[in-house]
């Protein structure tokens, strides 16, 4: 299992993708976005001793023109 989202400064989904393979190339539905700072959020599954743990990770990322 795999999500990761991209927020902008206000708080709205500017990407989402259920595919780690999948990356993002700085636009909102077609339309190039702003230089600024976007946070990212991600979950994913990994096994550990046979067993499934979710992992949650967040960050950001400068887009720059």
């Amino acid at each position: 299992d795999f999500q990761m989202r991209i927020f902008d400064r206000w708080g709205a989904v500017v990407y989402e993708s259920t595919d780690p393979a999948e990356g993002w190339d700085g636009r909102r539905k077609g339309s190039k976005l702003g230089s600024g700072v976007y946070v990212w959020w991600a979950t994913y599954t990994v096994i550990e001793n046979d067993k499934p743990r979710e992992v949650s990770e967040t960050g950001d990322i400068s887009l720059i023109k």
